[in-house]
């Protein structure tokens, strides 16, 4: 097996966090009401690249992660929250189905929480102080 042979392999197992980590990635641009066009002159990359990246058809190399993570001023393992940390072969290992449908749950609450953030954020003053009044008071009454 030649070394482009091993890097397309490593590509097919974990293809599956790039889409996931682009649309994290584009929820947090979205949420700050900045264009494509504003991240990459912060880069130093063609708009196209950041749209790759956020469509998932390009991997995001880590320094660029963290060069993104820090433009947001957040920390790298947010953007990882809810997505699939890796692929298991179900048959193979029993009880899997029962953490898949978990992690499922999770993942659907993570992006929950990213798109209430991204409305947010394009609230008023006044109206993002009384949402954050109904988000308290929707926890306070939350069972449990």
């Amino acid at each position: 097996m030649t070394v482009e042979d091993d890097e397309a392999e490593d590509r097919r197992q974990t293809r599956h966090i790039d889409a996931p980590l682009g649309e994290a990635l584009r929820l947090e641009r979205d949420a700050r009401n900045r264009s494509r066009d504003w991240l990459a002159q912060r880069l130093g990359v063609s708009t196209s690249t950041v749209q790759r990246y956020e469509n998932g058809s390009q991997r995001v190399p880590a320094a660029r992660l963290w060069q993104i993570c820090g433009i947001y001023g957040i920390a790298v393992n947010e953007l990882f929250a809810g997505l699939p940390h890796h692929v298991v072969d179900e048959a193979a290992n029993p009880g899997v189905a029962e953490a898949r449908a978990s992690f499922d749950h999770e993942d659907g609450r993570a992006k929950r929480i990213r798109a209430l953030t991204r409305h947010a954020a394009r609230l008023t003053p006044d109206r993002l102080e009384i949402a954050e009044l109904l988000v308290k008071a929707l926890k306070r009454s939350a069972p449990g």
